[in-house]
């Protein structure tokens, strides 16, 4: 998934402009939402959203918290849409301190 994250990424870029919200959050979900199992269902996304909502709080670690090549796509995504939100309080984007689940 990062790879289409990091083409869109650098695309954005490449047209000079800078990557409003909701161009953020396409960059992140559709790339889940092309992963189908074989009964067309999007059990991965399923997944990741039980992921973020039940383990992740709990500090069960991410990909996107080893620095690896294959999550810079990821995280630099991440640093956008924190920085896209930056009008809100820092807590609230990061979730009381941990990185914004994504």
């Amino acid at each position: 998934m990062d790879e289409p994250r990091l083409k869109g990424l650098n695309a954005l870029e490449a047209k000079g402009r800078k990557a409003g919200f909701t161009s953020l959050l396409e960059l992140l979900c559709l790339p889940l939402l092309d992963l189908k199992d074989d009964k067309g269902r999007h059990s991965y996304a399923g997944f990741i959203t039980k992921y973020m909502v039940k383990s992740r709080p709990l500090g069960v670690p991410h990909a996107m918290d080893s620095l690896t090549k294959s999550t810079a796509a990821l995280r630099r995504l991440n640093e956008a849409i924190e920085a896209a939100l930056a009008h809100l309080p820092r807590d609230l984007v990061t979730r009381a301190g941990s990185p914004l689940p994504i």
